[in-house]
């Protein structure tokens, strides 16, 4: 007589697709399945965008570790090498300044098993843990070890599963995450048990367009096409959510992931999000769209396929004529990245490979200066393509008179 064993799949990112893959994975269909909410409405998810990302979340841990100093802080990053050769002496530099004792040590990919388990269980425990356990204490390590106060964990998405620590109240991400699973993820790494006030805990997303550009290179560089075209759906999905929500975005995502879930059953968060909050508008600001549009068909877009970092100087150098008055950024580049990745988002630009490197893709040859932007394309209400940035509903979530 045949004996099945037993097997749980349980998941706080589980949609009704993954639940088929590992169906046809195991050959069988699931005897019993229980969908529950999917809420973690307590974190304030928010999204700031800047000319240089790196240096805006350093000098937002100080602030929190002067303010706290037994907060823990998770600080996300799509690069190992970023991880581990710039963001941990950026957060060293930090415990120095502020004389805070602890240790950064980062988790990645490149981490063994045995480093993951042990840096996991570093982050997870409290400084008076670590010091004060007994002898026989169930968490105790072999003496030969020192278990360290790891204060702040740059990492990857190898932190997103197993990473829980009473402390995490802040969880930074260094440019888009690539999954709308990897944002919900890394988000509830934060209020795991909810000793803080509603929105005390954070989750802060900072964005550039580099960063972005970072991103879509590394998943040009994916060699099996249908992996490729996948990730670059994720990518897509994720910046429209944080960049051009149309609702609040707790709500969103809770629909994304919840069985036979409707946005319009759902109720706004309050202020959780930087949709509910109105900090949405503070992305690009308010511009002109008309004349952005006769701006970027006639001139920047006018028979060439400019590179990002010329559309970012177009925007600037063209900053009175397209923004409206009052809203014209003076010191910050952070509104031109706005406008630039909200554009994106809308399916208004489009991110491609030069054609002369159009052979490289697959390959890990590319380089950011590959890439160039081109107007994209959509259907009209007729179902004829034409150009987006002349679409009406392709601006919707942008800020426009």
């Amino acid at each position: 007589m045949e004996i099945k064993c037993p097997r749980l799949v349980m998941s706080a990112t589980l949609r009704t697709i993954d639940q088929k893959t590992i169906s046809a994975l195991f050959g069988d269909k699931p005897n019993f399945i229980l969908w529950m909410e999917m809420t973690r409405r307590r974190i304030t998810i928010d999204v700031l965008i800047t000319g240089n990302p790196t240096a805006a979340i350093t000098k937002r841990i100080k602030k929190d570790l002067k303010k706290d100093p037994s907060m823990k802080i998770i600080w996300y990053t799509n690069s190992k090498m970023k991880a581990e050769e710039s963001l941990v002496p950026a957060a060293e530099n930090v415990l120095n300044e502020l004389k805070l004792p602890g240790e950064v040590i980062p988790l990645t990919g490149g981490s063994g098993i045995m480093d993951k388990v042990f840096v996991t269980d570093a982050f997870g425990r409290v400084a008076d843990e670590i010091d004060n356990d007994p002898a026989d204490s169930p968490h105790s390590v072999d003496p030969i070890y020192h278990l360290p106060n790891i204060v702040v964990m740059p990492a990857t998405s190898a932190a997103n599963c197993g990473v829980s620590s009473a402390k995490c109240y802040r969880s930074y991400r260094l440019g888009p995450p690539p999954s709308m699973y990897d944002l919900v993820q890394e988000m509830g790494r934060d209020d795991r048990v909810g000793d803080l006030p509603p929105g005390a805990n954070r989750y802060k997303i900072h964005l550039s367009v580099p960063l972005f550009v970072s991103l879509y290179v590394r998943v040009m560089s994916v060699t099996n096409k249908a992996e490729r075209n996948k990730q670059l759906v994720g990518n897509y999905e994720v910046l429209t959510a944080i960049m051009i929500p149309t609702t609040c975005q707790n709500s969103s995502m809770e629909v994304y992931f919840e069985e036979d879930s409707e946005e319009e059953t759902k109720h706004p968060c309050g202020d959780f999000c930087s949709y509910c909050s109105g900090r949405v508008q503070n992305h690009s600001g308010k511009v002109k769209k008309n004349t952005t549009i006769d701006l970027f068909t006639s001139d920047l877009f006018n028979g060439k396929s400019p590179t990002f970092g010329e559309v970012l100087k177009f925007v600037k150098a063209n900053k009175r004529k397209i923004y409206v008055t009052g809203f014209v950024p003076k010191t910050l580049a952070g509104q031109f990245h706005g406008l630039f990745l909200q554009l994106l988002a809308a399916g208004i630009l489009e991110l491609d490979v030069e054609t002369a490197q159009t052979k490289n893709v697959g390959l890990d040859k590319l380089l950011s200066k590959h890439i160039v932007v081109k107007l994209g394309s959509q259907n009209t209400e007729e179902g004829v393509s034409g150009l987006a940035i002349l679409q009406p509903a392709a601006w919707v979530g942008i800020t426009t008179c």
